[in-house]
């Protein structure tokens, strides 16, 4: 059963000068609000991505994403993804190809994966948000997927194809990691909009002791 926790997100508009016994950060933050967010694995913290856009936070409830907006506290979180899983992970990467835009991605405890690629509005409305498109994958494994993470493709080889402009990487725990081409704009076939291009054992990568 999820967890569910009181969170406060905080966020800071402005720094102060270093010294030998000062700090980049200022004591108090500027903006606060209380959300819900929810864990489905206690071993599994990835509640909160703030990709690029000040104020904005995204969050775990449940079955939803939700954007909150700190810069307006009073307004409602608004719904970015309704799924039909569980994330057990979760990220968000602002993508410099398509201006304006948030990139979600979100796994699950059968190795469910979800991407899908929103605008932002230009104020704040509370209404669930309409992806641009969304990519979806159940395979029905009972591998859970840890963690995610987007890097550019340029990050790790050339392998990628040539409509790729993001790799997707996922830690699952099976002991594998699993490279994926994303490729971002609207008019690509679904078949081609995720595609598998690598893939590590972890014992490749550590001493096998977990």
């Amino acid at each position: 059963m999820a967890r569910r926790t009181d969170i406060e997100a905080n966020t800071a508009t402005s720094v102060v000068a270093t010294t030998s016994k000062g700090s980049l950060l200022i004591p108090t933050h500027t903006a606060a609000l209380l959300a819900n967010p929810t864990i489905a694995h206690p071993q599994l913290r990835h509640l909160l991505a703030c990709p690029i856009r000040r104020g904005i936070v995204y969050s775990v409830t449940d079955v939803l994403i939700l954007e909150h907006n700190l810069l307006q506290p009073e307004s409602n979180a608004r719904c970015m993804a309704h799924l039909d899983f569980k994330p057990t992970s979760f990220t968000t990467v602002s993508v410099a190809s398509i201006p304006n835009t948030v990139l979600i991605a979100a796994g699950g405890s059968h190795s469910e994966l979800h991407l899908s690629l929103h605008s932002f509005p230009a104020q704040a409305t509370g209404e669930p948000s309409k992806p641009i498109w969304k990519h979806e994958v159940r395979p029905n494994s009972e591998d859970i997927i840890n963690a995610l993470v987007f890097v550019p493709t340029s990050v790790t080889d050339d392998s990628r194809g040539p409509k790729a402009e993001l790799r997707l990487i996922t830690c699952v725990n099976n002991r594998s990691v699993n490279f994926y081409d994303v490729s971002i704009q609207a008019n690509i076939k679904t078949a081609e909009r995720m595609r598998l291009c690598g893939q590590l054992a972890t014992e490749t990568i550590s001493d096998g002791n977990f």
